[in-house]
């Protein structure tokens, strides 16, 4: 859901309109959201995908975990972008011990190329992830984030 103004919101989703001001940021919006309406932006959507093409969650939680030592050249789609849709990752990998080490640049025209854009993934040797990590630059500023497994249930299976 989205709006420009507050009357697009008031007239678009008149349940959620009471979280339009930042003083109610952090109070509880959930049930909120699951009544208003979907909205369809077909403007949004890859109208030809490349082969292989995977999401970025999909990627970066499960399919990384399967690419081949050697590393990889995959296509990202990037759902909500209007443009610039797909994103081409190079994956390079190197094999230790404890793993494998993805080390992933990140090129895209919304990203400054003063400071490089990086991910970095740690696969354990059994295919599990253990962590990841990434670091964005783009002319607005910069992000970071990291997710570290604390534990693990079940096993090991192949895709």
């Amino acid at each position: 859901m989205q709006a420009k103004t507050l009357d697009d919101l008031r007239r678009m989703h008149p349940h959620f309109v009471q979280h339009w001001d930042p003083v109610t940021f952090g109070r509880p919006w959930l049930q909120d959201y699951t009544v208003a309406p979907p909205e369809r932006r077909a403007d949004l959507d890859l109208a030809s995908p490349p082969d292989g093409v995977r999401s970025p969650l999909a990627l970066a939680f499960y399919w990384i975990r399967w690419l081949p030592n050697g590393g990889a050249d995959v296509p990202v789609f990037l759902p909500g972008w209007k443009k610039d849709k797909v994103m081409d990752v190079r994956f390079d990998a190197s094999v230790s011990p404890a793993g494998t080490v993805w080390h992933v640049p990140l090129h895209h025209p919304s990203l400054t190329s003063d400071q490089p854009s990086s991910a970095t993934v740690l696969t354990s040797t059994d295919h599990h992830l253990m962590r990841l990590s990434f670091d964005l630059h783009g002319p607005a500023g910069s992000a970071g984030g990291l997710v570290e497994q604390t534990g693990c249930v079940g096993s090991a299976g192949t895709p």
